[in-house]
C-alpha cells in the first residue's frame, strides 16, 4: 500500500484491486459463505474458465490413454515372431501410372524419372521422352527441360539442371515413339 501525503494531509491511496476488496470480502465471507463464491465465479475471466476446463478433462482423459490396450498390428507381430514386412520406399515424388508407379526425383541436380511396377521394382520404360515444366519461386518465368533416356534404360533424365528451392508444381508430359502424348501428370514435387 503506498500513500502519498503533503504535510498532514493524505491525497489518497493506490492500492492493488484485490486489497481494496480485502475489508468487504472478509467481512462478507465470515457472514455468507454463498456470496464469496457466488463471487469469486463471476471475477473469472472466460479464458481462466477455459483453461481450467481443459486441465480437468485432461486429467480425466491421459489416464484412460495410458490404460488404452496396444494395438492388433503388434499383437499379431508378437505372437507371430515374424519381422515385419519393409515395404520398398521409392525415390521422390511418387505417382500412380497404370499397375505401377512413376517415381521423380532430383539425381546430380537435375530431374529423374523412374517407372515401376505394382511391387515397387524398376521395369523398361515405356515412353521414349518425357517433358517437365514447373515456376520457380525465384524466377518470373517459367522453367523447362527435357527428360531423355539415361544410360540403363529404365530412367528418363533431364537435359539441364534444376535450382533450389525445390518446392514447385511440375508439369510432367510423357511422350510416345510415334511423338503422341502418353500421358501428363501434375506433381506436387518437394525435392
Amino acid at each position: 500500500m503506498t500513500c502519498q501525503s503533503y504535510g498532514n494531509k493524505h491525497w489518497g491511496y493506490t492500492l492493488n484491486p484485490i486489497l481494496q476488496l480485502y475489508p468487504f470480502l472478509t467481512a462478507r465471507l465470515l457472514s455468507n459463505v454463498d456470496f464469496w463464491v457466488s463471487y469469486s465465479i463471476m471475477k473469472l475471466s472466460t479464458p481462466v474458465l477455459k483453461t481450467l476446463l481443459m486441465t480437468a478433462s485432461m486429467t480425466m482423459v491421459v489416464p484412460i490413454l495410458a490404460q488404452s490396450a496396444p494395438s492388433s498390428k503388434s499383437k499379431v507381430n508378437e505372437k507371430s515372431h515374424e519381422p515385419p514386412e519393409s515395404e520398398t520406399v521409392l525415390p521422390g515424388s511418387v505417382v500412380p501410372h497404370g499397375d505401377g508407379w512413376l517415381s521423380l526425383s532430383l539425381a546430380g541436380g537435375t530431374f529423374r524419372l523412374g517407372f515401376y511396377d505394382a511391387k515397387k521394382q524398376p521395369v523398361d520404360m515405356p515412353f521414349v521422352r518425357a517433358t517437365a515444366r514447373w515456376n520457380s519461386t525465384l524466377r518470373t518465368s517459367e522453367q523447362r527441360l527435357v527428360l531423355n533416356p539415361s544410360g540403363d534404360g529404365k530412367t528418363l533424365k533431364g537435359n539441364k539442371p534444376v535450382k533450389p528451392p525445390y518446392v514447385f508444381k511440375v508439369y510432367l508430359t510423357l511422350m510416345n515413339a510415334d511423338d503422341s502424348v502418353g500421358a501428363s501428370y501434375v506433381i506436387d514435387f518437394r525435392g
